[in-house]
């Protein structure tokens, strides 16, 4: 994968979707007292985060946490200017956009990404609602952005890991019937070690080398006829890594298709 896909940046001037939800004077209130906090995120996760500073504590009150999610259930359904970017997002699935974490399936889904169980100050914050599908959400689950010292990347708010650092491999092995591949991570020496932790921690809690292991066994599937084809020619090699190159292009070097078809190129 290309780090993480970003179909919309969320720079520093995202701040609260607005009262545009807000139903009721005590919901109203709720989001007057969150509403100073949740411009800093992106200003906390750069500095903080990156610190493996603690975050402050704002968890809500039972009837705060209520008023959170009767106002962003009826953002969601809001047509105000200051719901439509949380709308974009919200109905990202129908734009075609594929999940920001693992790439694999569509995003029908819009996560939390600090759960606002834990952080409702950015429960209604842009730069906090990232495009991601059932399977990556529900395995993130309430997983806070900092445990420990460990956190997991933001999609648009890390830095990006160079082109050239590749990370992902495949193992491409040939059965009787079919094709199958086994996927691992293999940090370059230059990788930095935050990048190393908060990414083996996305693909550990997301079980990403499994899911990449189960879409690969579909697509060598699909390819068997052209991938026996080739390979009786003694041709596999060259049109494997062409394919590779051709993904690179498109998605990255780390990439789970552009990884699947560079392995197929070294199968022996």
């Amino acid at each position: 994968m290309r780090y993480l896909p970003q179909p919309a940046r969320a720079d520093d001037h995202y701040e609260l979707v607005g009262r545009a939800g807000a139903s009721s004077p005590q919901q109203a209130g709720t989001l007057d007292r969150l509403a100073p906090l949740a411009p800093s995120l992106v200003a906390l996760y750069r500095e903080r985060i990156r610190a493996q500073r603690p975050l402050p504590d704002t968890r809500m009150s039972a009837d705060e946490s209520l008023d959170m999610s009767e106002t962003y259930t009826r953002l969601r359904a809001s047509a105000a200017p200051e719901g439509i970017g949380a709308t974009v997002l919200l109905n990202s699935g129908n734009a075609g956009f594929r999940c920001c974490y693992c790439e694999i399936e569509v995003a029908r889904h819009v996560d939390h990404f600090a759960p606002k169980v834990v952080h409702p100050e950015w429960a209604l914050s842009i730069a906090n609602l990232v495009p991601s599908c059932g399977s990556c959400n529900g395995h993130k689950q309430h997983l806070d952005i900092a445990p420990s010292g460990n956190r997991l990347p933001h999609p648009y708010l890390d830095e990006p890991v160079p082109d050239d650092h590749q990370f992902v491999f495949a193992d491409v092995t040939k059965t009787p019937r079919s094709y199958k591949a086994a996927f691992r991570l293999a940090w370059p020496a230059t990788t930095a070690p935050f990048q190393r932790e908060s990414l083996t921690l996305l693909f550990e809690r997301l079980h990403l080398l499994e899911r990449y292991g189960l879409e690969a066994t579909i697509l060598l599937s699909e390819d068997r006829e052209t991938i026996t084809r080739k390979e009786g020619r003694g041709k596999l090699p060259t049109w494997a890594r062409k394919k590779a190159a051709s993904m690179r292009t498109i998605y990255g070097p780390n990439h789970f298709k552009t990884v699947l078809y560079q392995g197929l190129a070294q199968l022996t």
